[in-house]
């Protein structure tokens, strides 16, 4: 009987946050299941369904919405130094049929659009994290696409 009561009381505080809970909790699902489906261990899978390795550790994930629609973004740190990362991740791309375009290249920040013919273009933006003896991490690195 507690345990009965219990989830009642569970239920009718969740009712009692949102205007329709129903939908919110299947939204929240939704978009927690579509970001688990983006991404797996050290691997990202991007809009065209190839797995990407990533050579860092996971540090967000984000579904950001703005005017111009709804994008995934993923934040990762790594040890090595931007160019290290960026060449792991050009050859990657580059085996998947990806070509890059240059957006930004200035000291410490490395901007770029990896594009394929009927795919939708995937952005890194890769910083040069300051020295910290607590941190590890030389890079961090934001991969982000519209969602279609």
């Amino acid at each position: 009987m507690f345990k009965k009561a219990l989830a009642v009381f569970v239920v009718a505080s969740l009712a009692a946050c949102s205007d329709s809970p129903s939908e919110n909790i299947e939204t929240s699902a939704v978009k927690q299941a579509a970001a688990a489906q983006h991404l797996q261990k050290n691997a990202v899978y991007l809009p065209d369904s190839k797995s990407l390795e990533i050579p860092g550790w996971l540090r967000s994930y984000d579904l950001l919405s703005n005017e111009k629609g709804e994008f995934d973004r993923y934040v990762f740190e790594s040890s090595q130094e931007i160019m290290a990362v960026e060449g792991t991740v050009y050859a990657s791309l580059a085996k998947l049929g990806y070509t890059r375009k240059i957006r930004k290249e200035q000291p410490g920040l490395f901007v770029v659009n990896y594009v394929k013919k009927g795919a939708i273009p995937v952005t890194f933006s890769y910083e040069t994290l300051k020295p910290d003896a607590a941190i590890k991490a030389k890079t961090r690195f934001r991969v982000s696409w519209k969602n279609a």
